[in-house]
């Protein structure tokens, strides 16, 4: 038996197929599987914007906001999943929330399907792709610096697989229709301070 450590949990049997992750793996390709596949990836794309600075593109930074310091700041990120199994019993996306300067702390976002195509090196508030409306979608609420900011995307994973919908994305979209200097800053996959710490879509079949 062979025992590894995928993001803090021991798992048993651990395989790498197609650069997948599998866990508990007896037989693949066609063949029963027993156990749970655990697949976990980085954005494609990762970035936000904010409508103080409209043409402004943040796409290399190593962190996205949420909320607003007298504007929006609005966030988008996108993965790759055509390698990904379907019908899958869990998807979710993890962030890591980070410190910032001075501001009052965003207690929630809502998040939203994004609904045409985007680039994290070309997106600016006025590019902005249609889903990425500020305050709009279903509400989570966001953790103390230091933790995991968890959206459970399992439905709108189901349906990108089935082809109910293309690919494009979640944004996260705040929890106002204006802010006072009232914010939150999260890794993206850019961020070098701790590799650990990038965001990632978990997947469980």
């Amino acid at each position: 038996m062979s025992i590894k450590k995928l993001n803090g949990i021991l798992w048993a049997n651990v395989k790498k197929v197609n650069g997948i992750a599998v866990a508990n793996i007896n037989k693949i390709n066609g063949i029963e599987a027993g156990g749970t596949v655990l697949t976990n990836v980085y954005p494609s794309d990762d970035a936000f914007c904010r409508s103080s600075s409209v043409n402004n593109n943040w796409g290399d930074a190593d962190y996205i906001q949420l909320g607003g310091w007298a504007d929006v700041y609005l966030a988008g990120l996108k993965f790759d999943i055509s390698l990904m199994p379907s019908n899958v019993s869990s998807a979710k996306v993890y962030l890591y929330r980070i410190a910032v300067g001075s501001g009052s702390s965003l207690s929630s976002t809502k998040w939203n399907r994004i609904e045409e195509d985007w680039s994290e090196d070309t997106l600016t508030y006025s590019n902005r792709p249609d889903g990425m409306v500020n305050n709009t979608g279903t509400s989570v609420n966001i953790p103390s610096v230091g933790n995991w900011l968890e959206i459970d995307i399992t439905t709108l994973y189901n349906q990108w697989k089935a082809g109910t919908y293309n690919n494009y994305g979640i944004a996260l979209t705040g929890n106002s229709s204006s802010y006072n200097n009232i914010y939150a800053r999260f890794a993206t996959k850019e961020y070098t301070t701790d590799t650990s710490k990038k965001p990632y879509l978990e997947v469980v079949v």
